[in-house]
């Protein structure tokens, strides 16, 4: 399934890999996937681009930060 994503939401932040997390493809960052959901503001993600400044390690996970990506995810569940 694409993900569409509203123009509004992408606006809210500056993304240096230009969203590739949300666009089909090959690269290592792209379709990236939701592992966990938690407190209402912690993405657990499968994502091994380690150029992302929203990505953080934490123990054996990563957590995304990306305040684009979240609204996307409260909002569409994507």
């Amino acid at each position: 399934m694409k993900k569409v994503v509203d123009e509004s939401i992408k606006r809210k932040t500056e993304c240096s890999n230009d969203f590739c997390c949300l666009k089909d493809g090959k690269s290592s960052c792209l379709n990236v996937k939701i592992d966990r959901f938690l407190s209402g503001d912690t993405l657990f993600v499968n994502c091994h681009d380690e150029s992302c400044e929203y990505r953080m390690i934490f123990g054996n996970s990563v957590i995304c930060k990306c305040p684009t990506r979240l609204e996307i995810f409260r909002k569409y569940n994507l």
